[in-house]
């Protein structure tokens, strides 16, 4: 039984688009005033790679678990349950997060609260949505989350300007904020005719299945290369500018400016996939975003800064749609929530893993370092993808 398709603008998806902004503003601006608020505390850059990589752990760990927990609740209570420890996650880094140790359980409560989030919000749509209509649904929530990743470092420049290091008791507060917003939103979303259907496969026998989906594999893997290449940036520009005597508020620009690329790439998402198709569009997109990446410490010029952060927000802006739209179309319908899961747990494992590995780099050569081994994650998925498909570039 399918469920009965939704208008594109209908009240709860209004809610939900409003609920993606407030969540991934809210994410950006903590975990950025979390970088800040360690280097204040003289940690170094594997310090807050650590930091970094504990946003992701637990959701790396359960997150097929939690899949199956959103398909049987529904989303009215994941997003509340969602809600509720982002809120308790800014009341964390606001009270008590003044030490490595604090820092980390506040990140690891607010991965694990985004998480929730971020699954309920794509199994509604994947539930609510069919065909045409779906890609055009996770277009929108996509530019969304575009909007949030500008606005976020808007409200970072504001407490910082031109200083080194903004306010970061003032992020924390505005973190709260946001983070209430979120919790009253999640409580009034009511997406209709929720309907738990079991899959009959349990835990080990779903991620059996979903694994040997033909094409499921290669788009969590892009998509994990994808999402840590901006988590990446998030975390280590800031850093990266304190090296260089940036201001805060360039960086919090810079971070905009990537974010209104990929919105702007994915506005044009529809129309590009007609023209190139899924593969030659995801190798094209790492390609431009691996390349910008490892361009970005040739200058510390905000003009060349700006333009290459515009490209590499270009190539970045359609991963998650891709992958996405990709997931919702393969993956049995029982098994949705936990496709969609599964798909934000390796992301997460590659947020738990990768700013640890690349903090070691941070350690040695410093933030460029970090830079350097993200361009080259981004150029070898490409490679790789690209031999996967047997895309000949002419």
């Amino acid at each position: 039984m399918t469920d009965k398709p939704q208008s594109i603008w209908s009240t709860w998806f209004v809610l939900l688009l409003c609920h993606c902004l407030l969540l991934h503003a809210l994410v950006l601006m903590l975990r950025v005033a979390a970088t800040y608020q360690a280097i204040s505390i003289g940690l170094d850059g594997f310090r807050i790679g650590v930091i970094g990589g504990a946003f992701g752990v637990l959701p790396a760990l359960i997150g097929l678990h939690l899949g199956g927990i959103i398909e049987r609740l529904g989303e009215v209570p994941s997003f509340v349950l969602g809600g509720g420890m982002s809120l308790a996650a800014a009341l964390l880094f606001h009270f008590l997060g003044d030490t490595l140790t604090l820092l980390m359980v506040a990140s690891v409560v607010l991965g694990l609260g985004q998480f929730v989030c971020v699954v309920t919000e794509h199994n509604a749509i994947a539930r609510m949505f069919a065909g045409y209509g779906r890609d055009t649904a996770f277009g929108y929530l996509t530019v969304a989350v575009s909007l949030a990743q500008a606005a976020g470092p808007v409200i970072v420049w504001v407490y910082g300007r031109d200083a080194l290091i903004p306010d970061t008791g003032g992020l924390f507060v505005a973190g709260v904020v946001l983070a209430g917003l979120l919790l009253l939103i999640g409580v009034v979303i009511r997406p209709p005719g929720h309907r738990y259907e079991p899959s009959g496969h349990g835990a080990l026998g779903t991620l059996r299945v979903l694994l040997t989906t033909r094409g499921f594999l290669l788009s969590t893997m892009a998509a994990l290369v994808i999402f840590a290449a901006m988590d990446l940036l998030a975390l280590y520009l800031p850093l990266y500018g304190a090296e260089r005597g940036i201001g805060a508020g360039i960086i919090a620009l810079l971070l905009s400016v990537r974010a209104i690329a990929s919105m702007i790439s994915r506005l044009m998402f529809g129309p590009l996939l007609q023209l190139f198709g899924r593969a030659k569009l995801l190798v094209t997109s790492m390609l431009l975003a691996g390349t910008s990446i490892g361009l970005l410490p040739i200058s510390d010029q905000p003009a060349v800064l700006g333009m290459l952060m515009f490209a590499a927000g270009l190539g970045l802006g359609f991963g998650a749609p891709l992958t996405l739209s990709w997931i919702s179309e393969i993956a049995p319908r029982t098994m949705r929530a936990s496709a969609l899961s599964l798909r934000l747990a390796f992301n997460r494992a590659g947020q738990a893993s990768l700013p640890v590995l690349v903090g070691l780099a941070a350690a040695s050569l410093g933030a460029a370092g970090v830079l350097f081994a993200t361009s080259a994650t981004l150029v070898a998925a490409a490679a790789v993808s690209g031999r996967h498909f047997g895309i000949k570039f002419r």
